[in-house]
Order: structure tokens, then sequence, then C-alpha cells
């Protein structure tokens, strides 16, 4: 996996874009897959409103070998649910996340003496 993911951040960053491994960036607009035909794949990045693509890394590829954006309804996408629970770097990102309790007292202002 670990190999892979090298791989796509190296097209990806040939391509111009951005990488992230925080499944809560809501800049997240593709994630790339070694597509499974008619399984569906447990991801922890949200899949609401059609803002991003589950696509096979070939799409990706192609990019980076034409020099210019493919279009991604030529490419395999792969079926998704969602699962916020699922990987690690999700996990690692909750560890980062401060909770709503913490976000308030940081908010409040200092107490007055």
């Amino acid at each position: 996996q670990g190999h892979q993911r090298d791989a796509a951040k190296y097209l990806a960053w040939r391509c111009g874009a951005y990488t992230t491994l925080n499944p809560l960036d809501k800049a997240i607009t593709h994630v790339m897959f070694k597509v499974v035909a008619r399984t569906q794949v447990q991801v922890s990045v949200p899949i609401d409103e059609d803002r991003v693509c589950f696509l096979d890394m070939s799409w990706l590829e192609a990019c980076a070998q034409e020099g210019l954006r493919a279009r991604e309804a030529f490419y395999p996408q792969q079926q998704v649910v969602y699962n916020p629970g699922c990987d690690e770097a999700y996990s690692r990102v909750l560890k980062h996340v401060p909770s709503s309790s913490s976000l308030a007292a940081a908010a409040a202002p200092p107490p007055q003496d």
C-alpha cells in the first residue's frame, strides 16, 4: 500500500495537484484506487454531494501522461460506502482535531482576576 500511495503522490504532484492523508480535508476532489469491480469499499472520506470522485489509478496516470485533466467518466470508478472509522489516517486526524468542548474553552475569554 505504501508503494501505491507514493506512486499516486508522485503522479498527482506531477500534474500540479496537492495530496493529503486527512480524510476531512474539504479540498479533496479525487481518491485513487486500484478499482475492484462489483465490490463496495469502505472509505473515511465523506461521499456527499458528488464532490469527490473515487477513481482507478489509470485516470491519474492518464492525466500525467497527457499533461491535462482526463474526463473521469471514461475511467473505472470504485463503489464506496462511507465509514468514518475505517482507516488509520482518519484515526490519526481525530487525535489532532480538538473536541468541541476544548474549542469552546479556547474561544472563551480569559478569567478576570
